[in-house]
């Protein structure tokens, strides 16, 4: 079984040196990124996902991808972000949803119990376990399996919004009032920069014309997010300081994944982290040397799971 970016490789590595292939390049069948709606969901809701499926020759048309919720919890024993049995598909483990390029699936009603601060459900004959910790970000995930026709797993984690556990009443019901539910980050320009210093606007459906070999910057920019609330930046929230038993102001950072069908980028991925205030970054796509078509995608995720893609063509003269 070969896995996904996101999911959990089980095939013992070989003792033989190999290189590594380059994160940028699209060169067979993958999913680059998997998009919910909403962003953030609690126990009840109705999401829909959307699969960024793609290979050499750009995205794959109504591709059929096999979708299943894990219902599984990740054992204290294994390593690893998602359950054993899910990444094996074991069925009792997955709530299959649908084949195709989306899916509709409503969120567990169990959810916050399986993969959230509350207590979990008692497993036959043994006392109920612990709650699972939260990420950086104060919050929890459920994953989904997603399997391509060639037997290729990945996981799409979904955001979920649960309570919070350790907090006192007044700050669980301050953090209620306070916290809005996570937003998808856009790009509000994205700006091919030349050589040369000319440069384009990238805007979907229409080409960019590269010369051959040229070393092309893609400038990209998303909103300023100066106070808490919904915004299509880096979001300011309110979390819970399991530290200082507190609660904070937080502020996402946000990375972009460059990815191209053709010549490759000179870093796969850059962003911001939460602390650098700045609203910018830049890919440097290194054009080949031979004339071409090819298609390049920007990539934009928060850390809260929050995510979008902007595809543009490019070609070589």
């Amino acid at each position: 079984m070969r896995a996904g970016a996101l999911s959990l490789s089980l095939a013992l590595v070989a003792c033989v040196p190999h290189l590594a292939e380059d994160p940028s390049v699209v060169a067979s069948e993958r999913i680059l990124a998997v998009r919910s709606e909403p962003a953030e969901a609690a126990p009840g809701d109705i999401i829909t996902l959307t699969a960024l499926d793609a290979d050499a020759s750009g995205v794959v048309a109504s591709p059929l991808l096999g979708w299943a919720a894990c219902l599984a919890r990740l054992p204290l024993s294994e390593p690893g972000p998602f359950a054993r049995a899910c990444v094996l598909g074991d069925p009792a483990a997955l709530d299959t949803m649908t084949t195709g390029p989306t899916a509709s699936v409503m969120i567990s009603t169990d959810a916050c119990r399986l993969f959230g601060p509350d207590p979990p459900p008692a497993q036959a004959g043994q006392s109920s376990g612990r709650a699972v910790d939260p990420d950086s970000t104060g919050g929890y995930v459920q994953p989904v399996r997603i399997a391509l026709e060639d037997g290729t797993v990945s996981f799409a984690p979904i955001r979920l919004h649960c309570g919070v556990a350790g907090a006192t009443r007044e700050q669980a019901a301050e953090l209620r009032r306070r916290y809005v539910p996570n937003t998808h980050p856009a790009l509000v320009a994205l700006t091919a920069i030349h050589e040369d210093g000319s440069f384009q606007d990238g805007v979907a459906g229409v080409p960019l014309h590269v010369a051959r070999g040229e070393a092309l910057t893609l400038h990209a920019r998303w909103p300023d997010c100066p106070m808490e609330g919904v915004c299509e930046g880096a979001e300011q929230y309110p979390r819970f300081d399991r530290d200082s038993l507190s609660l904070v102001t937080a502020r996402e950072s946000l990375r972009i994944s460059w990815l191209t069908t053709l010549g490759r980028f000179a870093e796969p991925r850059t962003g911001r982290s939460s602390s650098e205030l700045d609203t910018t970054t830049e890919g440097t796509w290194l054009a080949p040397d031979s004339p071409g078509r090819g298609t390049v995608w920007v990539v934009l995720r928060d850390d809260r799971e929050g995510v979008s893609w902007t595809e543009l063509s490019v070609v070589i003269d």
